[in-house]
C-alpha cells in the first residue's frame, strides 16, 4: 500500500497572502492563496477555505466549515477543529505537515474522494490524526488515481498513534495506513465503524460499538470484496 505524496514543498519565499495570523468569525469565503500566519476561524460565522497552504488551521466555533475541493497544504501548526459546527471537506489531498490533525468536535465531518496525509520533519513535527469527536465521521477515499483507496496515510516518520472514534452512523470508506504508529478505535453504541485495510503497528479496540474491517470499498459504502482482511 503506497502512495504518492512522499514530502512537502514550503511556500515559496515572497508569495504569503498574509504573514499574520488570520482571524475570521463571521461568514466568509477565504480566497485561494499561502496564509503564513495560519487560520483561526471563531463565533457562529459559515466559513468556506480554498486550496493553498496554511501555517496552521484552527476552528472552535458553532458555524459550519467548508473546504472546497482542491489540494491543501497545512504545516508547522497542523489542524485542530474542536468547535459544534459541522465540516466538508471537499474532494483533493490534504497534507498536514507538522503539527497533526485533530478533529475533536460535536460537528458531523463529512467528505467523499478524501486524503488526509499526516507527516512532519525536525522543523516541523508531526502530531496525532484524532477522529474523536462527538459527530458522526462520514468520510470515503478516491477511488481513483494513485493514491486510490486511501483515507488516512501516516508517514513512517510520525510514530503518534491514531485516535478513532465512531459516533451516529460513522462510516469510514477507506483505507489506514501507519506502519510506525498504532490505531485505537472506538466505537460508541449503536454505531457501526467500517473501515478498509489497516497496516499499522497495533491496534486496539475498545467501545459498545460494531467495528468491522473488509477488504476494498466502494464510495457508498458497500465492500467489492467479500474476503475481511487485517494487516498489522
Amino acid at each position: 500500500m503506497q502512495s504518492s505524496k512522499v514530502g512537502f514543498d514550503p511556500p515559496p519565499p515572497g508569495t504569503c497572502t498574509q504573514n499574520n495570523l488570520v482571524k475570521y468569525s463571521g461568514t466568509t469565503i477565504v480566497p485561494l492563496g499561502n496564509y503564513c500566519g495560519g487560520v483561526s476561524i471563531t463565533g457562529s460565522g459559515n466559513v468556506t477555505l480554498n486550496p493553498g497552504y496554511f501555517k496552521g488551521i484552527s476552528s472552535s466555533g458553532s458555524g459550519s466549515l467548508q473546504f472546497n475541493p482542491g489540494n491543501y497544504v497545512i504545516y508547522s501548526n497542523g489542524i485542530d477543529v474542536s468547535g459544534s459546527g459541522s465540516v466538508t471537506l471537499g474532494a483533493g489531498t490534504y497534507i498536514v505537515f507538522g503539527g497533526g490533525a485533530n478533529f475533536s468536535g460535536s460537528g458531523n465531518v463529512n467528505g467523499t474522494s478524501v486524503l488526509i496525509y499526516n507527516s512532519g520533519n525536525a522543523t516541523y513535527p508531526p502530531g496525532a490524526l484524532n477522529a474523536t469527536g462527538s459527530g458522526g465521521f462520514n468520510l470515503s477515499a478516491p477511488m481513483t488515481g494513485p493514491d486510490a483507496g486511501m483515507l488516512f496515510f501516516q508517514s513512517a516518520n510520525n510514530t503518534n498513534d491514531m485516535n478513532i472514534k465512531g459516533s451516529g452512523n460513522s462510516t469510514l470508506n477507506g483505507n489506514i495506513y501507519a506502519p510506525t504508529a498504532g490505531v485505537n478505535l472506538t466505537g460508541s453504541s449503536g454505531t457501526t465503524l467500517p473501515i478498509g485495510k489497516i497496516i499499522v503497528k497495533n491496534i486496539n479496540l475498545s467501545g459498545s460499538g460494531n467495528i468491522s474491517v473488509t477488504n476494498a470499498f466502494t464510495p457508498n459504502g458497500g465492500s467489492n470484496s467479500t474476503r475481511p482482511v487485517l494487516v498489522n
